[in-house]
């Protein structure tokens, strides 16, 4: 059996394609993605499983910061819904006599001086077309602030009903730390629990609302199994 003696990389001399080639590059990356693809779909092997767990491991991550800042945007969103009742209720209008006087023209007379009360009729259509679209303003400010608030109370009604399906003692913590905003020491006072049982409450709450928050996005985008 004779030996093949030492393989040489030399490309140029034997017409072979080097390893940094760019056709050698797109090559081995295609066969990497094809194995990967294999073994997606037929035998998830430990690697794949690995990375799906990574993966999910971060959109839950993710997830839970999106719940955490919900939470905490709560005592503003409830001002917010404050803001906007009291603007709806008391809308800022102008009064149709302040807008017809402002316009109000005099009438020329023989002698060149103008006779104070007459309004003309040119004036009278741009009052009245002045106070149409006032009015038209006035009903799509009003419109704004309703969507605006409709939208933070949809918020708000999601948020208390999502919290309202947790155990008590945790809805009980994440209620007193994100929307009363209290401390650590005063909910230690307060409930007489270690801070210990009080992080592991808020802990398994928020655990729990992102399991609620998952199942609702799977539902949504249609990949609930």
């Amino acid at each position: 059996m004779h030996s093949r003696g030492p393989v040489s990389f030399n490309h140029h001399a034997h017409g072979y394609l080097g390893i940094n080639h760019p056709i050698t590059r797109d090559a081995i990356f295609c066969l990497v993605q094809l194995q990967k693809e294999v073994f997606r779909r037929f035998r998830p092997g430990p690697v794949s499983r690995n990375c799906r767990k990574v993966r999910d491991d971060m959109e839950r991550e993710k997830i839970r910061e999106q719940v955490i800042e919900e939470l905490k945007a709560y005592p503003d969103l409830k001002r917010k819904v404050l803001l906007l009742r009291y603007e709806q209720e008391h809308p800022a209008r102008i009064s149709d006599s302040e807008v017809i006087d402002s316009m109000a023209l005099s009438r020329p007379v023989s002698n060149g001086i103008r006779s104070s009360g007459f309004i003309s009729d040119k004036t009278m259509r741009i009052a009245s077309q002045f106070r149409d679209e006032k009015e038209r303003l006035n009903q799509g400010t009003l419109m704004e602030i309703t969507q605006e608030l409709r939208g933070i109370e949809n918020k708000i009604s999601k948020l208390e009903f999502y919290i309202s399906q947790l155990e008590d003692d945790q809805a009980e913590v994440i209620r007193k730390y994100y929307f009363e905003r209290k401390t650590w020491g005063e909910l230690q006072q307060e409930l007489h629990l270690s801070p210990r049982t009080l992080i592991k409450r808020r802990n398994g709450g928020l655990d729990a609302l992102v399991s609620i928050y998952e199942y609702i996005g799977e539902v949504k985008r249609g990949t609930k199994s």
